[in-house]
């Protein structure tokens, strides 16, 4: 999915709860446009969710 970027609109994100540390952070798309990446600001683990057209609405997910 590759969403282009309008000038002055946010960068889309999810929030993720990292529940290796029990923490809440946004996880931005990346700059391909095919996934949302991030790591937990704690403990650098790695998230890596696949954006596909017409995925899940969700904009709250847990991880680790």
């Amino acid at each position: 999915m590759s969403v282009p970027k309008e000038p002055n609109q946010p960068k889309p994100f999810i929030n993720v709860h990292f529940r290796c540390c029990n923490i809440y952070a946004r996880v931005h798309l990346n700059a391909q446009g095919n996934a949302f990446a991030g790591n937990c600001p704690r403990c650098c683990a790695r998230l890596i969710i696949e954006a596909v057209e017409g995925g899940d609405p969700a904009k709250f997910w847990s991880a680790g």
